[in-house]
């Protein structure tokens, strides 16, 4: 939000349901659909004005581009007048008088190569912040927007983008606590370079882009009014907040995804609700490899598997874990500290890295292989660095470890007279030996002069519930699950209840959401007791004992702690810590994840595509696609072109009547993601 604005008004968007059938699916554009019997394999077409093609050869590295296919249109097609920025003199004057300021609503900048390109944003909100790069990739930033508001690019020829995202959110934010609304994001004339990311997690309606680069991310979220017409993601909370000058700003996520597959018949007269997707060009991912023969889609996907990391606090050991199987994948000898520990997953710098906490020390590991530009490999499991919390009072003895959205935090149960403690860190600055030699460091606004007292900003439960050590974050929503006891049995109102808190990091500080007992009120473990709890995708993950020489794991909602699911992990000693899951064979692909419904993506060639969308994915129309991974829940209507090859599709449910005899059908597919490249 930006400065100057205030809040008027917030409200929840629970969102419902609508059947496709009877409606009108798309409204011009060149693209026709039919409905008959075989409807999606051969009753589509996708005309050139609606998927341009960019000469592109197969296999080819770098993009080229036919610039008369991709110049997209210009300001004065569709309507906009450039506005130019206010002057200097006006910036320095509002600032002097105190006023907040003036948005900037036009960027406007020059390539190296001499292409010339203008952004405009109509509507509320602001492009302050945004930047280029010394090669000419735009870093796009955008603050203070709404539904109405609409980004528009102009350029002569087509140029490099390198990210887009809201002014007030971690770029790779999943969740996105103070994003803001978007209508439209119209980037026609631009290439997402390799490694680019575009992030609108804050909502839109619209988003179009010329080609896609390899190893890239596209992370969306539809607008609530979208999701108020249907339950397709029933059970999960979005709250927002507006201010005085229409911008619409996610303040939280929270609840579960559970996908609705029997949409109600309901007359429909119009296109179906969701994002609409346009790829001008191609997506240029690296290829994904098909399954091996003989392999059946529901126990492995095209993606690959989901992996976690255990600790071994009586070994000494770091195990990485296919979380599906349970084999083990790698195993690091990692001496231990103490008897209890804290493990999670969390990017800095762009490297997923793997934290182990025990008593006053945090110790981080590469996650995975790494590739160096010399093309050196540092190998998963190579040390990285380590801090101590000695001067944080409350964090003495860590038995548990969360990140969310970038933001990490430390538990310590046995803190505050056995009542437990937790504390946001800047994991990045506490990494770095330069602004941190051997200490722990606070979130960026604690480091004012004089420094405040940790001791104040630290977060104790209260009104009877203790931690118990297992803490997680998950992917796609703002609160951690924090494992603790409390009493939620009124027929037994002196026996303590096992019970998960919902803890959101809100900036520097934490909040607790809600808290709930356990289904069948169980009695929690004594105080002190080591919990491991992580997560697969967007369960949690509870370890709750060793069976037959494994440690199973109940996978359990993140704010009920009901049963989802178990899995095994071939291991044999209790494991005292678990982090969240990554997927490493997403590593070069190009990541579409989507929270919501997808009226509609095209894309005139895709290689290596990963489509993931947590709600409908209403159509797929691509004219050629290989290698590539989509999943709807559930998915309605596909086109792949002639030339298309290795694509998995996949549902956890059939459109009635029926569906394509290449759609794997899984009954029972829990969510899959949000994903991301780790």
């Amino acid at each position: 939000m930006p400065r100057g604005a205030t809040r008027s008004r917030i409200r929840k968007a629970r969102p419902g349901l609508e059947s496709l059938e009877g409606r009108q699916l798309l409204d011009g554009g060149g693209l026709s659909v039919g409905f008959g019997p075989g409807a999606t394999d051969a009753g589509m077409t996708l005309s050139p004005v609606e998927l341009r093609s960019t000469g592109l050869e197969p296999g080819s590295s770098e993009i080229s581009v036919d610039q008369s296919a991709s110049d997209g249109p210009s300001l004065a097609d569709v309507g906009v007048t450039m506005l130019q920025a206010p002057p200097i003199e006006a910036q320095q004057t509002a600032a002097q008088n105190g006023l907040p300021d003036p948005p900037v609503k036009t960027f406007r900048y020059t390539t190296p190569r001499g292409g010339r390109v203008a952004i405009n944003l109509s509507g509320p909100g602001t492009l302050a912040g945004t930047s280029v790069r010394p090669d000419g990739a735009l870093d796009l930033v955008f603050d203070g927007t709404g539904p109405n508001s609409q980004i528009f690019a102009h350029a002569t020829g087509v140029v490099p983008l390198a990210s887009v995202r809201d002014a007030d959110v971690p770029l790779e934010a999943q969740a996105g606590a103070g994003a803001n609304q978007l209508g439209l994001a119209g980037l026609r004339p631009f290439n997402l370079i390799e490694g680019g990311t575009i992030n609108l997690i804050g909502g839109v309606r619209r988003l179009g882009i010329n080609n896609v680069g390899p190893n890239t991310q596209v992370f969306l979220r539809e607008l609530p009014e979208v999701a108020l017409e249907r339950a397709a993601q029933a059970g999960r909370d979005t709250t927002f907040a507006t201010d005085q000058a229409g911008g619409v700003e996610l303040v939280l996520t929270d609840g579960n995804f559970f996908p609705v597959l029997t949409p109600t018949p309901v007359e429909q007269t119009g296109p179906p609700p969701g994002i609409r997707i346009q790829i001008a060009g191609r997506i240029n991912g690296e290829p994904l490899a098909p399954l091996p023969p003989g392999t059946n889609p529901q126990d492995e996907l095209t993606i690959g598997n989901p992996q976690v990391y255990g600790y071994d606090a009586t070994a000494g050991q770091l195990i990485r874990f296919d979380a599906t199987t349970g084999a083990v994948v790698q195993t690091i000898a990692v001496p231990s500290l103490a008897p209890s520990a804290g493990v999670s997953t969390a990017k800095v710098d762009d490297r997923l890295l793997v934290l182990v906490g025990q008593a006053n020390t945090v110790r981080a590991f590469e996650a995975l292989d790494r590739t160096l530009p010399d093309g050196s490999i540092v190998p998963a499991g190579t040390f990285v660095g380590q801090f101590t919390t000695d001067n944080l009072p409350t964090i003495n003895a860590i038995d548990g470890i969360g990140t969310t959205d970038l933001r990490t935090v430390l538990v310590d149960s046995t803190a505050s007279g056995g009542v437990g403690s937790a504390q946001v860190i800047d994991l990045a600055a506490s990494l770095d030996p330069a602004l941190n030699p051997g200490g722990i460091t606070l979130l960026p606004g604690w480091n004012t002069v004089p420094a405040p007292n940790p001791a104040l900003t630290f977060f104790t439960p209260t009104r009877q519930f203790g931690f118990l050590g297992g803490a997680t974050g998950v992917p796609g929503f703002d609160p951690l699950a924090v494992l603790g006891r409390g009493f939620f049995d009124e027929f037994q109102p002196t026996t303590e209840i096992l019970g998960v808190m919902a803890l959101n990091p809100i900036g520097a500080r934490l909040q607790e959401i809600d808290r709930t007992g356990a289904p069948g009120l169980p009695p929690a473990p004594p105080a002190g007791t080591d919990e491991a709890l992580g997560s697969v995708d967007s369960a949690v993950a509870r370890v709750v004992g060793v069976v037959d020489g494994k440690n199973v794991v109940n996978l359990v909602s993140r704010t009920t702690l009901n049963r989802i699911g178990t899995t095994e992990l071939d291991y044999p000693t209790l494991l005292s810590g678990l982090s969240e899951s990554f997927r490493p064979k997403l590593a070069g692909t190009a990541v579409f994840d989507i929270q919501g419904d997808v009226q509609a993506f095209l894309a005139q060639d895709a290689q290596g595509l990963v489509l993931n969308t947590l709600g409908t994915l209403h159509l797929v129309g691509i004219n050629r696609a290989r290698d590539s991974f989509i999943v709807g829940f559930p998915l309605n209507h596909v086109y792949l072109g002639p030339g298309s090859r290795n694509v998995s599709l996949v549902t956890p449910a059939p459109r009635p009547p029926g569906t394509r005899p290449d759609v794997t059908v899984i009954p029972g597919l829990q969510p899959i993601g949000p994903l991301f490249i780790p």
